[in-house]
């Protein structure tokens, strides 16, 4: 449409992008999102602004972008805390850790508390003794689970408090929590080591039993999460062979718990997506037998074919994750796969309409 029109591609998605408050095709208003956002991102970045490199003698080039989201998990989740000896804290969940999630969920708790992460465990405990978990998956871990290790800290930080505070015979709000424990804002040396309130709630003379937090998050709407791609591919017109020479991720992830964990989601969706643009497809035969009878009969990429992706990480926060985070695995799973069609379609200008996009099937595309 926007060759057809002589329009700008980002032009257009940002004409008629979808908004907050949009109705969709349940008949439920769009919750917020950060699908503009991503479109801006997109507007300023040189992967899309900045002239097409020109190609090598013999060759020809084509960039192409594509916007794209995923609705991700909602599921309900619950999480227990209890303070240990040591003064730590100790998160009994039923997630498993997946490409770090432990990590970004340890940040989750540790920022609530006003701990640093080292004063937080976080401990996988099977399916009959944990408390419920959504499935570990992709989209999922930290929007709902996030939401339950949030409620936990912030459960056994409240009962810390009160404690304290019948103690120092003063309200909760003047005091606050550290690594050393809970202390007097006004008098900071006028306070209890976290190892010494352990010992108040379990020890001999224990005033008020052992110091448990509980965080139970019910589903909640889904959060939707926007992604862009911009792809440019190299054709050898004479052969169809296709090259990928830069691919660059946007995403909004409502907030970055842990960037670097965010960037390696990206990045890894992305060169899946890439992929299957490409490389990847299953041959059957006319009985519907496939005839790939081993992974070296389906092409996957090495890191020959795929170039080093770039991230750009776009942070509109969300209404119901933890400090405004939404899902971030899938999103970037649904668009390189159109950016490169959209580059392939740019440099030769014409269509394949099939996946994966062979150097076959661009030399017959060319003829």
């Amino acid at each position: 449409m926007a060759r057809a029109l002589d329009i700008d591609p980002l032009q257009i998605r940002m004409q008629n992008v979808i908004r907050e408050g949009d109705m969709l095709a349940n008949h439920h208003p769009q919750d917020r999102m950060g699908a503009k956002e991503v479109l801006g991102a997109v507007a300023d970045h040189t992967a899309w602004n900045d002239p097409l490199p020109r190609a090598e003698p013999g060759l020809i080039r084509g960039r192409g972008m594509s916007l794209g989201s995923w609705t991700g998990g909602n599921g309900p989740a619950g999480a227990v805390v209890y303070l240990e000896e040591e003064g730590l804290f100790r998160f009994v969940i039923g997630t498993v850790d997946l490409t770090g999630s432990y990590t970004a969920l340890a940040q989750i708790a540790a920022e609530a508390l006003g701990v640093s992460v080292d004063k937080i465990i976080m401990t996988k405990a099977s399916p009959d003794q944990a408390p419920y978990a959504p499935m570990t998956a992709g989209s999922q871990t930290i929007y709902a689970m996030g939401a339950a290790v949030l409620e936990a800290a912030c459960d056994i930080r409240a009962r810390l408090l009160g404690h304290v505070a019948r103690d120092f015979e003063v309200r909760e709000a003047a005091l606050d929590l550290d690594n050393d424990g809970v202390y007097l804002v006004s008098q900071q040396d006028k306070r209890h080591s976290l190892a010494a309130l352990y010992n108040l709630g379990t020890g001999w003379n224990a005033e008020y039993g052992p110091v448990v937090g509980v965080g139970s998050a019910a589903k909640r709407q889904r959060a939707p999460g926007f992604a862009a791609c911009v792809a440019e591919v190299s054709i050898e017109p004479r052969t169809g062979k296709i090259t990928l020479t830069r691919l660059t991720m946007f995403q909004d992830v409502g907030k970055a718990v842990n960037p670097l964990l965010v960037e390696g989601q990206m990045q890894g969706a992305a060169a899946q997506s890439a992929a299957i643009a490409l490389w990847e497809a299953l041959v059957f035969d006319s009985a519907g037998q496939v005839l790939n009878r081993s992974l070296l009969d389906y092409r996957m990429p090495t890191a020959v074919d795929m170039r080093a992706i770039e991230t750009v990480i776009v942070e509109a926060h969300g209404r119901d994750g933890p400090f405004g985070a939404k899902l971030v695995g899938e999103p970037p799973m649904t668009v390189p796969v159109a950016a490169v069609a959209n580059a392939v379609a740019d440099a030769i200008d014409g269509r394949v309409f099939d996946l994966p996009i062979t150097p076959e099937r661009v030399w017959q595309s060319l003829r």
